[in-house]
């Protein structure tokens, strides 16, 4: 509110300079932001769909390496050849004179498979463990004894559980001891093989971690980082040999926005193949979407220099309009100080200079009739000594005025006749005091010549408008000037002494009462000062009797009403900021009882 009332007390200048800055630069800058906002989110979505698409192709690579890690497996599982050949070594005989023949045959045809599988899988590891402690290997056993890996926790884990399906036992150090400098690392498969629901052995598949990572490499550009992760973020496959086996320092979601290595970055996952494992992809954020900063500066400083020449251009141009109006502003502010001598000399064919020129014939018509005035002032004190004395009666006034009325009239200044009638039909309801109340129609018809009085004086264009819903409700009686008081309050406090409408509608709400409601379009008031102003009413002070033309202000109607009808008598006070004030008088009916629907008193 507080805001609202420093704009309203600004200068029509200044409250085009303000309008001009806001309705240019909120426009912009909420543009700028939007659109800043919209393009972050495209280049987002953008940047997530393309490493989603990274992630699918190297997800076909990866899985490829692994597809063909369990086609090993089910090879060993379900491979009639191979079965055969390991159930064969537990059929031969160690007292046979050929069981060393035997044997060795029986290695060489078992070595023949595991080098036929180690080629599909190269470089790779291929064990096969049985339970009579018997194993074989596509390695020499002198580099690690395969009977190590039953103390391998996950493969305990599988011996326990008995269960046929492939266990992602995942990475860990390379067990061959001549490969581990060029390869640290080996991820690992287990399964278990089974007869008859009965486990006879184990197999188990190790491939080098690079050749995983190795599908990493053509989608590692602009700083992008591929990792094959755990269900708990242990990295198991990366270019980033230093990350293998630790955590992501984050978590790992389908996508976000993670800070790594000291940047943001644009994190996207997705699952891998049938394991609990994802591949994850991170992109420097600047690379992707922090771009945007550089184009938004850019567009920022040129918008600005636009806007900063558009709006120089535009505050000259509005200086340049309102300098006439600021003229006018100053000598008023002179005239208000008392001198009337000043003029604005404002010339031209536009609203302003029509404007101004009016003005100043109002100034030398003011001066005009100070003069006048100054001649009277002369004559003043014996003519009132002569009115005193003469005592007058006012009804020679009133034939008086009518005639100053006629003699304007005939020399064709109407409007000036008609203001004299209006004056002298207002003083003589004025005057006249004997009948305390009035017909319905006649004070509406003292209203109209208020309004047009007033209408003069401030010269402003306030509309009166009168509707009757039965015509029987004219020849009501009211109390007399019961309707001007309120109608003053409205030109005045609704309008501030500027054109508006005002609305008097009377009608019968129920038998035995009818209803007067006043409105107005104008200023309105908030709640506190409608709340003030309902308590004024109900507890009247004495400030307010001379607070009006007539010394009867609102308060005052109310007490009038209240004097006269006692409790059937109702005021309401309605209004609303920035919308106008409704007034409505219940009052008791005194007439007949005809009801003639004609609205012909407006």
């Amino acid at each position: 509110m507080k805001i609202v009332q420093r704009l309203r007390n600004l200068s029509m200048r200044q409250r085009l300079v303000t309008a001009v800055v806001l309705f240019v630069l909120l426009p912009w800058a909420m543009m700028f932001f939007l659109s800043s906002y919209l393009l972050k989110g495209m280049l987002e979505e953008r940047a997530v769909k393309q490493s989603e698409d990274v992630l699918l192709t190297v997800s076909s690579l990866v899985r490829q390496s692994f597809d063909d890690m369990m086609y090993v497996s089910n090879m060993f599982q379900l491979d009639a050849g191979i079965v055969s050949l390991l159930k064969e070594y537990r059929q031969l005989d160690q007292n046979d004179p050929r069981f060393d023949s035997k044997n060795a045959l029986h290695h060489l045809k078992i070595d023949q498979y595991l080098e036929a599988s180690s080629h599909l899988l190269t470089p790779a590891y291929v064990t096969i463990l049985l339970n009579d402690d018997l194993a074989y290997t596509s390695y020499p056993q002198y580099e690690y004894n395969p009977r190590s890996f039953y103390k391998m926790p996950l493969l305990q884990e599988l011996m326990r559980e008995g269960s046929s399906q492939i266990d992602w036992i995942g990475t860990h150090e390379n067990y061959i001891a001549s490969h581990k400098d060029s390869s640290p690392y080996v991820i690992t498969i287990a399964r278990a093989l089974k007869e008859y629901q009965r486990t006879y052995g184990y197999t188990v598949i190790s491939v080098r971690e690079e050749f995983i990572n190795e599908s990493f490499r053509p989608f590692s550009k602009d700083g992008r980082q591929l990792f094959l992760v755990n269900r708990d973020g242990i990295v198991l496959s990366s270019e980033q040999e230093e990350t293998i086996l630790k955590p992501l320092p984050f978590e790992v979601e389908k996508k976000g926005i993670v800070t790594y290595e000291g940047r943001d970055h644009l994190l996207v996952a997705t699952p891998f193949a049938a394991t609990d494992w994802q591949l994850v992809t991170l992109v420097p954020y600047r690379e992707t979407v922090g771009s945007i900063n550089s184009i938004t500066r850019a567009a920022l400083f040129i918008q600005g220099v636009f806007l900063l020449l558009f709006l120089i251009g535009l505050l000259v141009l509005v200086r340049e309009i309102t300098k006439p109006v600021a003229v006018i502003g100053g000598v008023m502010r002179r005239v208000k100080e008392g001198d009337l001598h000043v003029r604005t000399g404002i010339r031209g064919d536009h609203d302003i200079a029509e404007l101004s020129g009016t003005f100043d014939g109002m100034l030398d018509q003011i001066e005009d009739m100070i003069e006048t005035i100054k001649d009277q002032e002369e004559g003043k004190r014996q003519a009132e000594l002569d009115l005193l004395q003469a005592q007058i009666n006012p009804h020679f006034l009133f034939n008086v005025l009518n005639a100053i009325r006629l003699h304007i009239a005939m020399n064709g200044d109407k409007e000036s006749a008609q203001l004299i009638h209006s004056l002298s039909t207002l003083l003589r309801m004025t005057i006249n005091r004997n009948n305390p109340f009035l017909t319905l129609k006649e004070e509406l018809s003292v209203v109209k010549e208020y309004v047009r009085l007033m209408n003069f004086r401030h010269g402003s264009s306030v509309l009166l408008e009168t509707d009757c819903a039965e015509e029987s409700l004219l020849s009501e009686e009211v109390p007399r000037f019961l309707l001007q008081p309120l109608i003053e309050n409205a030109i005045i406090h609704g309008f501030y002494e500027r054109s508006g409408t005002i609305r008097i509608f009377v009608m019968e709400e129920s038998p035995g009462f009818f209803t007067i409601h006043i409105s107005d379009d104008g200023a309105g008031m908030d709640e506190d000062a409608l709340e003030q102003l309902r308590s004024h009413v109900k507890e009247p002070s004495d400030i307010n009797r001379a607070s009006s033309f007539s010394g009867i202000g609102t308060a005052n109607v109310h007490e009038r009403l209240r004097l006269i009808y006692g409790g059937q008598v109702q005021m309401e006070i309605n209004s609303q900021l920035g919308r106008g004030t409704r007034i409505s008088l219940h009052l008791p009916r005194k007439g007949g009882d005809d009801h003639v629907s004609d609205r012909n008193c407006r």
